[in-house]
């Protein structure tokens, strides 16, 4: 079996002594009212009271005890769950809050990405339909889902990719591909994919 963490088994721990108190002092009180209860029942009575009668006394504040301990539990669990409740808020709002800043932050580098591309189509002479083409072909479409896509043929498709090719002077779509994925590979990326930086260096200087 696997064993709990220290750090965790501390959270444990602490968590169980901190219910384990609340619980502890309504076993006490119902205990001190319980007698309190029966005592004062025997003092006020004037008559003698049975062995039933002194039982059923007896049963009657145990049941009146345990149900104002009972009570008293459920209250304290309900200020323990609506804590709980409050600390689980606001942690969700911690995490909706990173999140909001991760996605404002992919949203500033995807623009930016975007102008660096524009620019080196533009850079590169790229008329607005082969602008089109080109951002569908780095984004993985074959020519058959380009042309479907911008409602042409796949002929036309292949003349602008061609016409792409050779205002980049690059020559093939792998090469185009390239181009930006060397531009954007640096050299700790390399290293985290297990590539030589040296490689994606001299890879990128060919261009």
């Amino acid at each position: 079996m696997k064993q709990a963490s220290p750090r965790r088994q501390r959270a444990y721990d602490r968590w169980t002594r901190l219910r384990a108190r609340p619980l502890t002092i309504l076993i006490i009180v119902g205990t001190f009212v319980f007698f309190v209860l029966t005592g004062i029942e025997l003092m006020t009575t004037s008559e003698p009271l049975s062995l039933v009668d002194v039982t059923m006394e007896l049963v009657e504040n145990s049941l009146l005890a345990g149900a104002m301990v009972v009570m008293a539990a459920i209250a304290s669990e309900t200020r323990i769950l609506r804590r709980q409740h409050r600390l689980l808020t606001d942690k969700v709002s911690e995490v909706a809050a990173d999140s909001e800043k991760w996605r404002q932050a992919a949203q500033d580098v995807v623009a930016d990405l975007n102008r660096a591309i524009d620019s080196q189509f533009s850079e590169w002479g790229l008329s607005e339909a082969e602008r089109g083409v080109a951002l569908l072909m780095l984004k993985g479409f074959s020519h058959k889902e380009i042309a479907r896509l911008r409602s042409s043929t796949s002929a036309t498709v292949r003349q602008q990719a061609s016409a792409i090719y050779e205002k980049s002077s690059l020559p093939n779509r792998s090469e185009f591909v390239a181009f930006f994925l060397d531009a954007m590979l640096t050299p700790a990326d390399a290293r985290q994919l297990q590539v030589s930086p040296d490689i994606v260096a001299d890879h990128a200087l060919q261009k």
